[in-house]
């Protein structure tokens, strides 16, 4: 028992040192003024993060080598859900729809299906306004701190502006939480070979790994060297007021919860703030 614990330790330990490996590459290369010809966004630690994810997905796939209509029927269904607004992003939608159906044959292989994404409509639809109710709050505080950083503007909103911002909410609201959430838990459960103890240290490192890779690539390196302690403060409210809540709600609940409550956050500053 204790060799698989520290085994999979390891694992998570590993994947989070890549992350920061990425994160601390990206600092270095903002310092010394280093650019890649012709990557654009693709030399962006956003991007490099979802490469990453999406390298490991399909290991995964190839691992365990199984194939479920529904799962890439649903994976295809959230990628299409995700372009409505922005259109087809050639890297997050396809890692997207890779990382759900992965995630969702690491779910079954420990019998997980039932409690994380397989659910009847009725529970679905619980969960979203679930989500959603926990969302109210954090879509507030997001609002206010854009209000504030943008010099005390008064907001121009409109009855028009409701349906784009409710599409293109879609996108961080179903990638993000696919990719950054759902299927690192399910690698976090295939790590413990499907059964995370309940113990401080795995808690621990569970959250840290669901949330912290997320909520620092939302932060341009520069801002991590022009202000450091600026930043990591503004870093750890993001990881406390959304990211907690976010990963709360994927392991007490399921996906859509999730989802519900990252999409109803940026649904209102889009709707609200407009950016």
């Amino acid at each position: 028992m204790e060799k698989t614990l520290n085994k999979a330790n390891s694992k998570i330990i590993a994947l989070f040192a890549v992350f920061l490996l990425l994160f601390s590459f990206s600092v270095v290369k903002k310092i010394l003024n280093i650019s890649f010809p012709a990557t654009g966004q693709l030399g962006s630690l956003w991007y490099w993060n979802y490469i990453l994810l999406g390298l490991v997905s399909v290991f995964y796939i190839f691992k365990l080598h199984k194939f479920y209509i529904m799962d890439f029927i649903t994976a295809v269904a959230f990628g299409i859900a995700m372009s409505l607004q922005s259109g087809f992003n050639p890297i997050i939608t396809p890692i997207s729809v890779i990382a759900y159906y992965s995630a969702c044959q690491i779910f079954r292989m420990y019998s997980y299906e039932n409690k994380i994404f397989k659910l009847d409509y009725k529970t679905i639809l619980n969960h979203i306004g679930f989500g959603i109710l926990i969302g109210i709050l954090p879509a507030i505080l997001n609002v206010l701190e854009f209000y504030i950083q943008d010099g005390y503007t008064l907001p121009q909103f409109s009855i028009n502006k409701f349906f784009p911002a409710v599409v293109r909410a879609l996108q961080p609201g179903i990638s993000e939480e696919i990719v950054f959430r759902f299927f690192l838990y399910a690698f976090v459960l295939n790590a413990f070979k499907g059964k995370i103890p309940k113990t401080k240290f795995a808690t621990v490192m569970t959250y840290a790994l669901l949330i912290i890779p997320h909520c620092v690539m939302h932060y341009p390196a520069s801002d991590f060297i022009t202000n450091p302690l600026g930043t990591v403060l503004n870093l750890i409210y993001m990881c406390c007021v959304f990211g907690v809540p976010s990963v709360w709600l994927l392991k007490r609940k399921s996906l859509y919860p999730a989802m519900a409550f990252h999409w109803f956050v940026d649904f209102i500053r889009f709707w609200i703030v407009g950016h």
